[in-house]
């Protein structure tokens, strides 16, 4: 009977400070923390992408013919009017083919009209039954022949005459000269690079999106940009989005926006300028917290610790804007309260002890 009496003592000795272990490790893992309760604002993200005005129409100029650079009429920065004459090329020889093949041509006219002459002359004959009727047929034969060689002729003074023509390089649109490559004196051919050509109107800003946001671009409807020229940033121009290039670049993982930009805006190809678009469609809650609040994964991504009844549960959330001490995010639920401090040591569903509401960030 003691032995029995001895051995429940034993096992009640043995079990007083397991309880009380058990005890200390439910107090060690309460984790002090500092929350605070942030103000919450509706938020309309943006993206802010920096592109480049270009020209509708910017053209590499090259000559339709090969020869010799006679005279030159424009210089670079020079603007120029639709079919204006920049160049031209030494057109001795084409002009001397001319005046050969408008001398055949005027010969052929002679033959014609002489042929046409003894063809209607044996007609009258040839009603009175004076002629046979084998010279009837020669002589309509030759009539014949002799419009053909009109033809020919003429066909060969007009190709001519345009070969002649495309010895003179003129401006296929109206705009400025952006660079001249060539001299007076040089031999250029038909692949030569003459004349960069860029029109002043029909401006567009190109800018290139990130492949993550065109699924939501692309389904806005009448999606409006705010372009802001970097050279004039205090002129700003809400427009239609104009096209998307269906195209992703390899490198770089995007696509290119066109945005066509109003008429006498002052800019120039070349310039910058930036382009926000408004995302309406993700719309969310933009939430300022101190920077001590994040915790860091390492996929490079962020989530916070809200508190409830002494429990904290993680919120990934996302970036929005970055300041010197303090971020914006979205993904938060509306009145929480927020793990500000120790957050690196913290795990989903701990148990916390909240020691200071600093309140409003």
């Amino acid at each position: 009977m003691r032995k029995v009496i001895g051995s429940v003592f034993s096992l009640f000795l043995a079990s007083a400070p397991m309880a009380q272990s058990a005890d200390s490790l439910e107090a060690e893992a309460e984790v002090e923390v500092e929350i605070i309760y942030p103000q919450q604002d509706a938020h309309k993200p943006t993206i802010n992408l920096s592109g480049t005005i270009v020209a509708e129409q910017d053209a590499q100029l090259s000559s339709l013919e090969a020869g010799l650079v006679k005279s030159i009429y424009v210089e670079a920065g020079d603007k120029v009017e639709s079919g204006q004459k920049l160049l031209s090329l030494d057109d001795t020889l084409t002009k001397l083919r001319l005046s050969q093949v408008e001398a055949d041509h005027l010969s052929a006219q002679v033959r014609q009209a002489e042929a046409l002459r003894q063809y209607n002359e044996v007609v009258s004959l040839a009603k009175r039954k004076v002629v046979s009727d084998s010279l009837l047929s020669e002589r309509k034969a030759a009539l014949a022949s002799a419009n053909a060689a009109l033809s020919s002729t003429k066909a060969q003074v007009a190709l001519q005459s345009e070969i002649v023509k495309r010895h003179t390089l003129s401006a296929p649109f109206g705009g400025v000269i952006a660079k001249r490559n060539v001299d007076v004196g040089e031999w250029i051919g038909q692949q030569s690079q003459i004349f960069q050509l860029v029109s002043s109107k029909s401006l567009r800003l190109v800018v290139d999106l990130p492949q993550e946001h065109i699924s939501i671009v692309s389904q806005t409807q009448d999606a409006e940009v705010l372009v802001i020229p970097d050279v004039l940033p205090e002129r700003q121009y809400r427009l239609k989005l104009s096209s998307i290039v269906a195209v992703s670049e390899p490198v770089s993982r995007t696509v290119q926006i066109r945005i066509d930009l109003p008429d006498n805006t002052n800019l120039i190809p070349g310039m910058s300028a930036r382009a926000k678009f408004n995302l309406s469609s993700q719309s969310a809650q933009l939430t300022w917290l101190p920077k001590s609040a994040l915790k860091r994964h390492p996929d490079g991504g962020n989530s916070v610790f809200t508190v409830k009844a002494n429990k904290v549960k993680r919120h990934k959330i996302t970036l929005v804007k970055s300041e010197l001490d303090k971020v914006a995010v979205i993904g938060l639920p509306n009145g929480s309260a927020v793990v500000i401090s120790g957050t690196e040591l913290l795990k989903d569903n701990q148990t916390v002890k909240t020691v200071r509401n600093k309140g409003n960030l």
